[in-house]
């Protein structure tokens, strides 16, 4: 199968962030590899988000969940709608490079790739008021990320490995990324950058550091010593 025959579906799981969407989607629109759908995953916002989604009604299919289920859920019913060979996830707030699709697509055309994932780099949204830690250089320069939002993987990998764990908050695509490697499978590696991570008061990544370490905790635990 060639890189063109090979159809994408980006998955861009939404809560409350209707001032961002826009620019998310754009990046996808701009790709240099057209995809073939892009799902839009409405997980129970209460902003502007109806009137956001507007002028790209042409180019996207919404879901909506009647509440907010979380970034997981949301991911998983994107991802239970997709028609396509592979799934692009989109951050509803970052911003994609142009070439990622392309990219992507040619790494699957190795054998054996099955999920792929690149470089990540953080920018600070204009007029934020952020940790010192979160907007420090070192923070701000590309690295390479286990995180969803440069995540590619082909459709039915996800029936080997399952979907993303709904009763967890955040960390769930490392604990995906975890139960892939502890079956054997390695991720492909980009060494390019693939996705511009906006940093801003709403990430959700910005809870506490002690609840934040509880839940990654709590994902080692897990698959460490699953139960029998």
């Amino acid at each position: 199968m060639s890189e063109t025959q090979l159809k994408v579906s980006v998955i861009i799981p939404v809560y409350n962030q209707a001032n961002y969407i826009g620019e998310a989607i754009e990046s996808i629109l701009r790709q240099t590899q057209k995809v073939d759908e892009i799902i839009v995953v409405n997980d129970g916002s209460t902003d502007q988000l109806t009137s956001a989604l507007k002028p790209y009604k042409d180019f996207i299919r919404i879901i909506s969940h009647a509440s907010n289920a979380g970034v997981a859920a949301a991911r998983n019913t994107g991802i239970k709608n997709a028609i396509c060979d592979v799934i692009l996830f989109q951050d509803a707030d970052d911003i994609s490079e142009p070439n990622r699709v392309e990219l992507c697509l040619s790494a699957f055309l190795i054998p054996d790739v099955f999920y792929v994932r690149g470089m990540l780099q953080n920018f600070v949204e204009p007029g934020q008021l952020l940790p010192k830690i979160l907007a420090d250089k070192e923070n701000l320069i590309p690295i390479q990320s286990p995180g969803s939002g440069v995540l590619a993987v082909k459709n039915t990998f996800f029936k080997q490995i399952g979907l993303f764990d709904e009763s967890l908050i955040l960390a769930e695509d490392i604990d995906w990324e975890m139960r892939a490697k502890f079956k054997g499978f390695k991720p492909y590696v980009i060494d390019e950058l693939l996705v511009k991570r906006r940093l801003h008061a709403n990430n959700i990544s910005n809870i506490g550091l002690k609840e934040a370490k509880d839940i990654r905790l709590k994902i080692f635990r897990k698959n460490l010593f699953p139960r029998k």
